[in-house]
């Protein structure tokens, strides 16, 4: 018999106690930068900065939690998205995570390079012609 179609998703929880922490984590790094986090330039280079780091380490906690043996429907449910969305994302950087990992200590830093949410793992995206450019 077929598995019934999976047709839940349960979404990442925000409140007041995540918002509570990411301002405190925002305060933190922009002291530890010696950021004035009431400017918004510094405040939006602050909050960037905990995003790429988030990516990061999203990236290798989805692989602990994938040897830890849950599946991609699981992987899913717990980011709120569909399984083929988590699939997508997360199972080709798998490896390359766990590797930068293993040889720094922290997710993301390859060498203590620093990352961006477009590091080099990802392929581009395809370049699109311009209205004025004819197709070939």
């Amino acid at each position: 018999m077929r598995t019934p179609r999976r047709d839940h998703y349960i979404a990442p929880c925000t409140g007041a106690d995540s918002r509570r922490a990411l301002e405190a984590a925002i305060e933190t790094l922009g002291a530890a930068r010696n950021l004035d986090t009431h400017d918004p330039a510094a405040r939006l280079h602050v909050l960037a900065s905990l995003i790429a780091e988030l990516d990061a380490r999203l990236c290798a906690v989805v692989d602990d939690v994938r040897r830890y043996g849950c599946s991609w429907a699981e992987v899913a449910d717990l980011l709120g998205v569909t399984r083929a969305s988590a699939w997508q994302r997360y199972a080709g950087r798998e490896t390359a995570e766990t590797a930068e990992t293993a040889e720094t200590g922290v997710a993301g830093l390859a060498g203590g390079e620093p990352t961006s949410r477009h590091d080099s793992r990802r392929s581009p995206r395809p370049k699109t012609s311009s209205p004025s450019e004819p197709r070939r």
